[in-house]
């Protein structure tokens, strides 16, 4: 019988048998670093940049890799080539990693606990896993467009490093948790200190200018590899692109606005605060089509085919 397929710690599992022990530091301190890549037609978009991203992220977090470069990406090249067999020719996954630093020997059952309750976590733990995408979440959101609300959470930098990618999110979970009770449906959009915008917990924020797109200053952001390609092919189409900083006045002098994501490229916003935008924009619809061609594959048709 077919089942999913995932690694762990140099060992092929059942997916549905992936899990972390409690006593496992990715849980007890919150301490993971994580990445996603998407595939677009089967195959894995700007892997290696993703993997350098998540190798970044687990300097920055002291957390410990033991496999090189090759051998994760020789592993994650089998794991598409597992999962895809179970998707249907339209549809595409989202290959996971997740890095923790290993378990915590005081918190380890009795009988398997080491006798020192100071001792340091054991081997790392590694995973990789996939997840179907949600195109027709996708293809309803293309055209619906996100609502965003601004809510003054972010934890500075010092206390967490914006340029890594981790699962230490307790303030992303109560930033949401208190958009939703005042505007059911809609998206926290993270304000640093200044009041300037960040981004979601999920994509990076651009908005449409003139002829200018702004994207948040990736000092103070998690760096978006979907907002990179959006940076390359700006260029293509007579645009401009600058990273800064941005503040609420930049939402009400913008024509349009969109999310980049490695999981859904980019989507529009329909509103932030109380602006909106077209939705999607026509800007927004040329970057797609561009992506498209950047790819050799119709985006805007996979997501209709889901609609």
């Amino acid at each position: 019988m077919e089942h999913d397929w995932a690694w762990l710690n140099g060992r092929w599992i059942p997916a549905q048998q992936l899990a972390l022990p409690v006593w496992d530091a990715g849980l007890i301190y919150a301490a993971t670093v994580t990445d996603l890549c998407r595939t677009i037609g089967h195959r894995l978009f700007r892997w290696h940049v993703h993997l350098q991203r998540f190798f970044t992220s687990a300097e920055l977090c002291d957390i410990p890799i033991f496999y090189s470069a090759e051998e994760l990406t020789q592993i994650a090249e089998e794991l598409v080539r597992r999962q895809t067999a179970l998707l249907a020719p339209l549809e595409d996954l989202a290959l996971v990693l997740v890095a923790t630093p290993g378990s915590v020997p005081q918190y380890q059952p009795i009988a398997t606990s080491r006798e020192s309750p100071d001792a340091s976590p054991s081997e790392p733990t590694l995973a990789l896993h996939t997840f179907r995408l949600p195109l027709a979440r996708y293809a309803r959101l293309w055209h619906q467009g996100f609502h965003l609300v601004s809510v003054p959470l972010a934890v500075p930098d010092s206390a967490l490093p914006r340029r890594a990618k981790h699962r230490s999110r307790l303030h992303w979970w109560r930033a949401q948790r208190h958009v939703e009770r005042l505007h059911p449906g809609a998206t926290a959009l993270l304000c640093d200190a200044d009041g300037s915008l960040l981004e979601t917990s999920f994509a990076n924020l651009v908005l449409v200018v003139g002829d200018t797109l702004i994207s948040s200053d990736p000092n103070r952001v998690l760096p978006g590899i979907s907002v990179q390609v959006v940076a390359e092919l700006v260029n293509t189409l007579g645009y401009s692109f600058h990273y800064r900083i941005i503040q609420p006045d930049d939402v009400h002098q913008a024509t349009e606005a969109f999310l980049t994501s490695s999981s859904f490229c980019l989507l529009p916003i329909r509103q932030i605060d109380d602006r909106t935008f077209p939705c999607p924009g026509p800007i927004t619809q040329r970057l797609l089509a561009a992506w498209s061609d950047l790819v050799s594959f119709d985006l805007l048709a996979q997501l209709n085919a889901f609609r």
